[in-house]
């Protein structure tokens, strides 16, 4: 009897028209759009973490008192999409407005590179020497996996500054997103 009725139940659920409510397995399962594009590799969050240290050179001279910093920086990390990464920066910052526009380049344990340009300014001053920055960092390209990247994401970082020898170390992260177009 048992089969007949499970038999009768199975006729009449294929039979009513209406799709089940429970996919049968998780292949049966439908992703949607941004799980279709993420598996694409196109448009893909982007954010990391790193530690940065900075050397500043004033433009005194040719012009004194100076009006602006031209600040290089180097870091370490880690990121989505990158792994473990090293990062070079170099900022034109003006000294009274504390604007910035330069680039921040991340490379991959394997060599492959991210190319930015940036611009933003000091969000804040604690003293005696603690600066925070935020920036924008827009992709312009890269190399290996990442040729032809593009995208955008915001830098978040704090410094403590030695006035002494006009370096800084500091932590930071990020995060935005990244499209490999591809």
């Amino acid at each position: 009897m048992r089969p007949i009725i499970l038999g009768v139940c199975l006729l009449t659920a294929a039979c009513n028209g209406r799709a089940p409510n429970a996919p049968t397995s998780p292949s049966a399962a439908v992703a949607d759009v941004s799980q279709l594009q993420a598996q694409g590799g196109t448009d893909l969050p982007f954010s990391g973490q790193y530690t940065l240290q900075t050397n500043a050179v004033a433009n005194c001279p040719p012009t004194c008192p100076p009006t602006t910093l031209v600040i290089s920086g180097t870091g370490e990390g880690n990121a989505a999409h990158l792994g473990r990464f090293t990062a070079t920066s170099e900022d034109s910052v003006n000294i009274a407005t504390t604007q910035s526009t330069g680039t921040f380049n991340l490379t991959a344990a394997n060599g492959d590179r991210i190319f930015t340009t940036t611009v933003g300014h000091e969000t804040g001053f604690q003293p005696p020497n603690v600066s925070s920055v935020t920036q924008t960092a827009t992709i312009v390209g890269g190399t290996g996996r990442f040729a032809g990247a593009t995208g955008s994401f915001t830098v978040a970082f704090t410094q403590t500054i030695d006035f002494a020898t006009a370096t800084a170390t500091g932590m930071g992260s990020f995060e935005g997103r990244i499209s490999f177009n591809k």
